[in-house]
């Protein structure tokens, strides 16, 4: 009993869902040549590698053992201009995987990423600076905390069996992440909280 009113505390103190909604910076490029426009994470440095560098640097968020779709004539490398930075939702990077590009020795991401585990489970989660996945009502949280790679809702706690209905989250770690680092196994534990 005193377990479940620690957990039911607990989550009081750590819940809701925020105001304001969390925006990462990426950077636009197009290719001078093919016209493609691809998405990079602020501050990845896609403009100075060289041409024949991107086959070895340059993959897809989505795969990073994939480069980019191939350039006009077939040719496997593009001319990269920067055309700005776009202030964007984490939908909008779910939806564009495919258009992001990640630099392997790259720099870090601008944004911290926050590792959660849950109190009940022990499972861990991660999401970026600003999200906070502890949502108060348990029930809820699959329609709110969705992943990064499918949208899907987080699964359900395994503890459930044990009589709770959802995740404790407690941060465990925070820190930089390179953006080739985070389209490995991290973007499958990735998630952010819609509306937050």
């Amino acid at each position: 009993m005193k377990k479940l009113l620690g957990v039911a505390l607990l989550v009081l103190l750590l819940a809701g869902i925020a105001g304001a909604e969390v925006k990462i910076d990426l950077d636009n490029y197009q290719c001078v040549i093919c016209k493609d426009t691809f998405l990079t994470f602020k501050g990845d440095p896609l403009e100075k590698l060289k041409v024949e560098e991107q086959p070895g640097k340059v993959f897809l968020l989505s795969d990073r053992g994939k480069n980019p779709k191939n350039c006009a004539n077939n040719f496997k490398m593009h001319r990269y201009v920067k055309t700005g930075t776009r202030n964007v939702s984490m939908e909008l990077i779910a939806q564009n995987m495919d258009r992001i590009l990640v630099i392997k020795g790259g720099g870090s991401l601008s944004q911290k990423v926050l590792t959660w585990k849950c109190l009940l489970c022990g499972k861990e989660f991660c999401s970026f600076d600003g999200f906070k996945l502890n949502i108060k009502d348990w029930d809820i949280q699959p329609d709110f905390i969705k992943s990064l790679k499918g949208m899907k809702g987080i699964p359900q706690c395994s503890a459930r069996s044990q009589g709770y209905f959802g995740h404790v989250f407690k941060l465990s770690k925070e820190g930089p992440i390179n953006s080739y680092d985070f389209a490995g196994s991290m973007l499958n534990q990735m998630y952010y909280v819609k509306g937050q």
